[in-house]
């Protein structure tokens, strides 16, 4: 017996589920490195070595001494992965920095522009001083 309702979720249309995206200012912080992968080695690895396992063992008289018996065929399969996985490391580590440099780069701009808005925003506000000056001054409304 099931104790919760199996929902079907809408794809498209009124009460679908959709993902929020809240794009940034600055271009560049709108994209991460991809997510770290598994090689296909060390996937194809781990789906059969359970089963591998049990069958070894199921052969084997097992003592004291076997207590490692399948450590060196794990460190094998697991150098590649191992070395894909500090090759992504580096991958994510410079494209971090490269986009702390543009972030930067974007900053700085980004404050020059604000330098701009607010001398504007105190040119419009002197403007407005003017014209409400001359509003009191010729009694209009």
């Amino acid at each position: 017996m099931r104790i919760y309702k199996k929902r079907k979720h809408k794809s498209i249309g009124k009460g679908a589920e959709r993902d929020v995206h809240i794009f940034k200012e600055i271009d560049i912080c709108n994209y991460a490195p991809i997510e770290y992968r598994y090689t296909r080695k060390w996937t194809d690895f781990n789906n059969i070595a359970e089963n591998y396992f049990r069958k070894v063992v199921a052969k084997t008289n097992i003592d004291e001494l076997d207590h490692d018996m399948f450590d060196t065929l794990i460190d094998a399969e697991m150098e590649d992965m191992l070395t894909s996985a500090k090759e992504q490391y580096t991958h994510h580590t410079r494209t971090i920095y490269s986009n702390r440099g543009i972030v930067n780069g974007q900053i700085e701009r980004a404050k020059s522009k604000l330098e701009s808005l607010e001398a504007d925003n105190a040119r419009y506000d002197d403007e407005i001083e003017k014209y409400i000056k001359l509003a009191d001054e010729h009694n209009v409304i």
